[in-house]
């Protein structure tokens, strides 16, 4: 980890990548309505988007709605997700960086961010069939990995 630019000192000429965090999860890895711990982002970054992919799709009794959010926020992410059917679903966060949207607040990480995914709605026990994967996009800003000059 590095410092942050400040352009007190002068141009910025670090640079770093847009960094991803995945994993794969299956029906037996859920208890209805507790969150599954998928990671722990680093203090400051900012989730710029993300994919939750259902390769085969859930199969309880009822529904399976998942969600992705944190412990202040657990639908923040995603806020609804029918895993019973097969799908790619991306989401980009609303307002991160959208002026016109009158909101500029980014999704910056606080300390205690870990990131979970949940099924609300729908009876996870039941459920014999359900496999998945989600990404998150996200940068950095104190991560410099190259200079640039």
């Amino acid at each position: 980890m590095s410092t942050r630019s400040d352009l007190a000192r002068g141009e910025a000429t670090t640079r770093s990548y847009l960094l991803c965090v995945s994993a794969g999860f299956s029906y037996d890895d859920f208890t209805d309505a507790v969150g599954l711990p998928f990671c722990t982002l680093p203090i400051g970054a900012i989730v710029l988007s993300g994919l939750l992919r259902i390769t085969t799709a859930f199969n309880s009794t009822t529904s399976d709605t998942l969600i992705v959010g944190d412990a202040s926020d657990p639908n923040e992410y995603l806020s609804a997700l029918d895993a019973q059917a097969i799908a790619d679903t991306p989401f980009t966060l609303s307002n991160v960086f959208d002026i016109s949207a009158g909101s500029i607040t980014p999704a910056i990480v606080a300390a205690s961010d870990e990131i979970t995914i949940t099924v609300t709605a729908g009876t996870a026990d039941t459920a014999t069939a359900g496999v998945g994967d989600l990404h998150m996009f996200y940068i950095d800003p104190t991560k410099a990995d190259e200079n640039y000059e």
